[in-house]
């Protein structure tokens, strides 16, 4: 015998829904609809043997943008649900009109949103350069519409933008793409608690969740995974948003930007790794006397007491007292690693003897309390054109190797 459960049904035209709302969804009546019980009827059993699950022909949606397709394993999977989170004016729509970009002709893909009108999308996808016969446009945010309007589009893509639009039911939306194995992507508002707003089960219902984040002192965006059932949550994407769309910012600039920046006091080089790719991140430090017994600490980008701790470090190794100074420190990057260190203490060096580096060296390890270098991870550095001071031994003549931070001394300009 199946349970009961509740529906509700429209005194006026008899359209049935799963939840109560104040006005009909299909002929606009208000307070007309009325509860009634029900028997659900008692699902078969679900039970399939393994080795009888036919996975052939998974064939996933490949995404030509630099580094996104390696981040979700190859590209989109059929059937998989894919949420987009972040704060407003982080890219996520603009994002959306990419993939959608590298999307065949022959895939019909929906669009539908709650918060842009039909006109303002066709708009933004005119700036982007997006022409494509087989988009549909749907402003729909009942999931029982949207679900109907799936099946007049014959949409194999479905996009949602955003999630928090969408009134109810969001456990059948995701249940019916995955039956019919329809790619689908929500687009999730991120509030200042971090969490996405209309469905806190969201995240638990998708295959993937990936975050997108303003990268601080910059124009860029970082886009990583924090769940993903189709590959690791390693790594991230770094874009910027320009006139026609989006720009993916990758290791190709790095030699560029090293070869053109002056050696100066402060002033180094460190990076952020991710999967096969890094990017470049920096250091400036600026240490001036003062008359007073205790100076100022001020640190941006990083912790107050990381800066502390390496500040320590130093007098340590290099028997300089430098409470009496005021100090300022500053980390442009995008994850704050603690391969970070030896750039930060290399810095602090720098501004301490009053002296550049005789290079623009990229340095790249970790710093325990007793000054050595070590490294957290095994890194691949790829090709490159500039010099990297690591711990790491190698026969390469880019690689400088040193054990402790005391070595720093010998890379300074005389």
């Amino acid at each position: 015998m199946g349970k009961l459960k509740s529906k509700f049904v429209c005194i006026q035209c008899q359209y049935e829904s799963l939840k109560w709302s104040g006005q009909c969804s299909k002929c606009s009546s208000w307070n007309s609809l009325t509860e009634k019980q029900c028997l659900s009827e008692i699902k078969k059993s679900q039970i399939t043997k393994l080795n009888s699950i036919n996975v052939e022909n998974r064939e996933k949606q490949s995404i030509d943008i630099d580094g996104l397709d390696d981040m979700l394993g190859g590209g989109l999977q059929r059937g998989g649900v894919y949420l987009f989170s972040g704060k407003p004016g982080t890219g996520k729509s603009t994002l959306f009109l990419e993939i959608i970009k590298c999307i065949s002709e022959e895939t019909n893909i929906l669009y539908t949103s709650g918060e842009e009108t039909q006109k303002q999308i066709k708009l933004r996808c005119d700036r982007v350069g997006l022409k494509k016969e087989s988009l549909y446009l749907s402003n729909t945010t009942d999931t029982e519409k949207i679900i109907k309007e799936m099946d007049e589009s014959n949409c194999q893509v479905l996009i949602i933008d955003s999630v928090h639009t969408v009134n109810n039911a969001l456990e059948e939306l995701v249940q019916k793409v995955k039956q019919q194995e329809i790619i689908c992507l929500f687009a999730g508002q991120v509030n200042k608690e971090g969490e996405v707003l209309g469905a806190l089960s969201l995240e638990h219902l998708v295959d993937v969740v990936l975050r997108i984040e303003f990268v601080a002192h910059s124009n860029l965006r970082k886009l990583f995974a924090t769940k993903n059932r189709f590959a690791s949550t390693e790594g991230f994407v770094l874009f910027e948003l320009i006139e026609p769309g989006i720009r993916i910012v990758g290791q190709t600039e790095i030699n560029v930007r090293i070869e053109s920046t002056e050696k100066m006091i402060g002033l180094t080089f460190s990076c952020d790794f991710s999967r096969n790719n890094f990017v470049l991140a920096e250091v400036q430090s600026l240490i001036v006397n003062t008359e007073q017994q205790q100076g100022s600490k001020l640190a941006v980008g990083l912790g107050q007491k990381k800066l502390l701790l390496l500040l320590a470090i130093i007098k340590l190794c290099f028997s300089k007292s430098l409470s009496s100074k005021n100090i300022y420190v500053k980390l442009s990057s995008v994850n704050n690693s603690d391969e970070h260190d030896l750039a930060l203490v290399a810095s602090i060096l720098s501004s301490l003897f009053r002296k550049a580096y005789k290079e623009n060296y990229i340095f790249i390890g970790c710093v325990d309390l007793c000054g050595r270098v070590y490294m957290n991870n095994k890194v691949t550095y790829g090709e490159k054109n500039c010099k990297i001071v690591t711990s790491t031994e190698s026969p390469d003549e880019n690689i400088v190797s040193i054990s402790n931070i005391r070595e720093l001394t010998n890379l300074l300009a005389s």
